[in-house]
């Protein structure tokens, strides 16, 4: 557990957009909590959600800043709700946005789990167009600049691969997991276990590590 965030209530409910669960996400704590109140509708546990939000005065944007503590860190500017407000207010309307201009949604749901499609590409435009994010960011343990990467990509770096899983717990920066690392990862541990069985066969016995 880290220290909470003072800008933020001690806790919130939110819905997972993938399984439709209710949940919970407690002020400086990683991760979130199945709710006991959760029932099989989605749409009646955003209805609990919003009801138990509101009875504590708890605003949308504490809710996505509380979760975005939960993924990020709490001391991120992305679980500050007074910099998602600023962001929200700096925002361009509608009609002086060019039409050629992407909108990118949030990539992961209130449980912090990766949305299904979301690119590497998408995943970065977020963070550094929407909630404001530079500097360091960690892509299958590689770091890179978020700022320049976006500009041009590396080269070997494909930002339409897919996004599996978020990656924090590298010094405070973001990161990420692909599915290319994924696999790449799946068949060194295949490989790992068949040079291991060889070695038993070979030797007749479990070779000291």
């Amino acid at each position: 557990m880290t220290t909470p965030n003072p800008k933020l209530p001690d806790i919130c409910w939110a819905v997972s957009q993938l399984s439709g669960d209710l949940i919970c996400i407690k002020n400086g704590e990683t991760g979130y909590y199945p709710s006991s109140w959760s029932t099989s509708s989605r749409e009646q546990n955003q209805k609990i959600a919003d009801q138990c939000n509101q009875q504590y005065g708890i605003t949308p944007l504490q809710v996505e800043a509380m979760v975005n503590g939960s993924m990020f860190g709490w001391n991120t500017f992305a679980a500050d709700p007074e910099y998602l407000a600023s962001k929200q207010n700096k925002a361009a309307p509608i009609s002086d946005v060019k039409k050629s201009v992407p909108e990118y949604t949030r990539p992961w749901d209130d449980a912090g789990q990766i949305l299904p499609g979301v690119t590497l590409g998408h995943y970065a435009h977020y963070l550094h167009d929407v909630i404001g994010v530079s500097g360091t960011f960690y892509i299958d343990h590689t770091a890179y600049n978020l700022h320049s990467m976006l500009i041009s990509a590396p080269d070997g770096l494909d930002l339409n691969a897919p996004v599996v899983a978020s990656d924090p717990g590298y010094y405070g920066n973001y990161g990420v997991l692909t599915k290319q690392k994924s696999l790449e990862d799946q068949m060194k541990i295949a490989e790992s276990k068949c040079s291991v069985q060889q070695s038993v066969k070979a030797v007749g016995h479990v070779p000291e590590r």
